[in-house]
């Protein structure tokens, strides 16, 4: 009842240079060579942070502003986003952890739409598009099992404390 429920939904972006990305395969493979894959890889900090700008939340905003139930502004999308780099692939994963479920997955779906548009103009020899579209956001807080087990012991830890105190106080003779 004190915790306010957050949902976290996902959406994967993979971003490279060299090649061009569609979504039915890589036109020319031939031309994604290692060093592309190693550009790409020392990149992907860089991809993060120009997506974490605002005129990118801008672009999003538009595009949300009839589907989700709560009023969000550049900043507070700016907020809620965050990028998580995949393992050592070139996939960023687009985060959205916000109060309302639904919305979670809508900004995390849009973000991951316009990453690829966005980036292009910064990067032109860049090729990014979406791999992963989130289809439902999960529950990321209160942690159920971590919420009740920290209870238990924090239970345990009051009766124990009860028990001393009255054991020390009593002043009864035996």
């Amino acid at each position: 009842f004190l915790a306010i429920p957050e949902y976290t939904a996902n959406a994967k972006v993979v971003i490279t240079t060299g090649g061009i990305l569609t979504n039915e395969n890589i036109e020319n493979p031939s031309k994604v060579t290692a060093a592309d894959v190693s550009t790409s890889l020392a990149m992907l900090e860089t991809y993060a942070i120009t997506l974490d700008m605002f005129d990118m939340y801008y672009m999003v905003l538009e595009d949300i502003k009839d589907e989700v139930t709560d009023t969000y502004t550049a900043g507070t999308l700016k907020d809620i986003t965050s990028y998580k780099y995949v393992d050592t692939s070139l996939v960023i994963a687009v985060v959205v952890t916000c109060t309302n479920q639904e919305d979670a997955r809508i900004i995390a779906n849009s973000v991951a739409k316009y990453a690829p548009k966005y980036l292009q103009q910064f990067f032109p020899t860049t090729s990014a598009m979406v791999v992963e579209y989130s289809e439902k956001s999960s529950l990321s807080y209160p942690n159920t099992f971590l919420t009740t087990f920290i209870s238990g012991v924090a239970g345990c830890i009051a009766v124990a404390a009860i028990i001393c105190i009255a054991a020390f106080t009593d002043r009864t003779i035996k």
